[in-house]
């Protein structure tokens, strides 16, 4: 079974990567199936994208009416002749719907769907993109057991009065959202709709599958549940070649940054002592600063590691917009971090800043940036030394 996703320009590839790494790494007869333009954040080039993300801090929902949703799924396919008329096409956007839907399939009874990938923090006491993988993974188990939207909405569990309540079940109804919750926490199928698979002959394989999706994410949820409780910091596990933070204790949970992020980030894991963004500049270069040609040649060399050839024709050019852009960088990797890890948990993995001290013990105006990770949980995979 193939399932084709898809994202609207204002969700991040390195967002999308997170989801599409999750749902990849189970086995079993659902091929999840993203583009290298959806998923790609190695090129720092934004000329070489056919598809720009737009300031998600900027970003406006839409509230899109119900066609418009599927007509994406369409026009994907229109472009992709080798899909098959089986397969599915699951599009992800942060706009609001005229239904005020967290997902559905296309009611024309075609292989389409949606998932909305916002709205859904006040609800959870999770990182969105939890809740977003649980509607992905239940698709496939909801459509071969029900074969239509029209039966899945007949199968759903309603909320009291006019039904029996939330089972933490993927086909709870939940009109109110207050139960969404209780489907993630429990990470299973109720007996009602467990005798419904069996008796409509579900392949086993792929119930294994959605299943292993499903505690694989209910383990990283408990994980960043207790947390404030157990203080465990995760290992994690930084692979420069594919752009990949891991961390090892949260079920693999991978954060994936763009190259000039990645190099950032890199650097100050070499200096646990922390760098004064001073330091930082070409320019300090020029003027034959020590510290400067130390620092801009340390960074120059990490970031020619990771980028490909093409990136490396341009490097002259790249570097100069990678000091100019630093904060901007900086920000990028505490986004992707926090998105991923959550505010408690990231602020152990951020690049932070302190005041620098001075010898009378004052502090001085000058700040030094470091990432608090004790670096004895930080693994360095193949190459990325």
């Amino acid at each position: 079974m193939n399932v084709y996703l898809i994202r609207s320009e204002e969700i991040s590839c390195s967002r999308f990567a997170t989801i599409v790494d999750i749902v990849r790494r189970t086995i079993g007869p659902i091929k999840f199936i993203a583009t290298d333009e959806d998923i790609s954040v190695d090129d720092p080039d934004p000329k070489n994208k056919k598809k720009k993300n737009i300031d998600e801090s900027k970003f406006t929902p839409q509230r899109l009416k119900w066609e418009t949703l599927f007509r994406n799924c369409e026009v994907f396919r229109e472009e992709n002749k080798a899909i098959d008329k089986n397969d599915y096409v699951v599009f992800f956007t942060d706009n609001k719907n005229e239904r005020n839907w967290f997902s559905s399939m296309d009611p024309s009874g075609a292989f389409n769907f949606f998932i909305s990938t916002s709205g859904w923090a006040d609800l959870l006491e999770a990182e969105e993109f939890y809740p977003v993988i649980y509607e992905l993974a239940t698709i496939p188990l909801m459509i071969e057991t029900c074969g239509s939207l029209q039966e899945v909405e007949n199968m759903a569990h309603k909320d009291y009065p006019n039904g029996n309540g939330p089972r933490g079940c993927p086909w709870d109804y939940c009109s109110n959202k207050k139960f969404v919750e209780l489907r993630y926490r429990t990470g299973d199928i109720c007996p009602d709709c467990r005798k419904k698979i069996t008796e409509n002959k579900v392949d086993p394989s792929l119930v294994r599958q959605v299943l292993a999706i499903m505690d694989d994410i209910r383990g990283q949820m408990l994980y960043k549940r207790i947390f404030p409780f157990i203080q465990q910091i995760s290992k994690m596990e930084v692979n420069k070649r594919q752009g990949k933070l891991s961390f090892t204790d949260i079920n693999n949970l991978s954060v994936h940054l763009g190259a000039r992020e990645m190099a950032f980030y890199i650097f100050f894991l070499k200096h646990p002592e922390g760098v004064e963004f001073r330091y930082l500049n070409p320019k300090g270069v020029e003027e034959g600063n020590k510290m400067n040609k130390v620092y801009v040649n340390e960074l120059r060399i990490i970031y020619e590691s990771i980028c490909g050839d093409a990136i490396l024709a341009r490097l002259d050019s790249a570097m100069k917009n990678f000091f100019k852009e630093r904060s901007n960088i900086l920000k990028n990797i505490k986004d992707e971090l926090t998105v991923a890890l959550g505010r408690d948990i990231a602020s152990h993995y951020i690049i932070d800043r302190k005041p620098k001290s001075i010898k009378d013990g004052k502090k001085s105006l000058e700040h030094i940036h470091y990432i608090k990770l004790d670096r004895k949980n930080v693994i360095y995979i193949r190459d990325a030394n």
